[in-house]
């Protein structure tokens, strides 16, 4: 019962995904941005590690959290479990690099 619950939160976020939001990755960027042109998140990888902002409306940082902040190992981990860009982005152009 717990698998198919989660297979489908995972489809039902996917439908979300496509339908309002918009993807653009680079090779060491990632920005989701709404179509109705809300906030978006951020990521990028820096040295070691995959670091993450939310901008608001306008594209600014928000006042409370301004800077970048690295996710960590459980944040990374739930993004590759919910299969989400930001897993697909990683996977594509950080782990298969590192494997080449």
């Amino acid at each position: 019962m717990v698998c198919k619950h989660f297979e489908t939160s995972v489809r039902s976020v996917r439908g979300i995904l496509q339908n309002q939001w918009i993807v653009v990755s680079g090779l060491r960027s990632l920005k989701i941005a709404s179509r109705e042109g809300g906030p978006c998140n951020e990521y990028r990888i820096q040295e070691q590690s995959v670091e993450f902002r939310a901008l608001d409306e306008q594209g600014n940082p928000y006042c409370d959290t301004p800077r970048w902040r690295a996710l960590d190992n459980d944040e990374i981990k739930l993004h590759f479990d919910l299969r989400t860009p930001v897993a697909e982005w990683l996977d594509k152009n950080v782990y298969s690099l590192a494997q080449n």
